[in-house]
């Protein structure tokens, strides 16, 4: 019995360690919400839009699949909570206006994603009225 609490032991020390490194090594890692520029965002959708370009063809490797999972996310986040006349269209398309928008003005790619993202949408689903 004295050999199964020794075993505990060192299995959460092994997991507060593990735990307690990855608390001081994410925050020097992690990128500020106040860098999330158009760079980023650019960064990602380009990655989403080659892949749906090119008909769904694999995604060659992870930090490739983690551009496109990121940039989709954002946008159906962003189509979700938005109060512009972006109801009803896909990631993929917003994806695709959001690059072109970037390209467009690589000016502008210092600025917020979420001020380049609006109004590239704005722009791209202008509301009826």
């Amino acid at each position: 019995m004295r050999l199964g609490a020794l075993t505990f032991m060192r299995i959460l020390t092994l997991v507060v360690f593990i735990f307690c490194a990855l608390a001081i090594a994410l925050p020097v890692n992690a990128q500020s919400p106040d860098r999330r520029d158009g760079n980023q965002l650019l960064d990602w959708c380009s990655v989403a839009v080659d892949h749906l370009r090119d008909s769904g063809a694999d995604i060659k490797n992870v930090n490739d699949l983690l551009r496109y999972t990121r940039c989709l996310t954002y946008l159906e986040g962003y189509i979700d909570g938005s109060p512009l006349c972006v109801q009803g269209v896909s990631a993929g398309q917003s994806a695709r206006v959001i690059t072109k928008f970037l390209v467009d003005h690589p000016e502008r790619l210092n600025e917020p994603m979420g001020t380049l993202t609006g109004e590239a949408q704005g722009k791209a689903f202008p509301c009826k009225r």
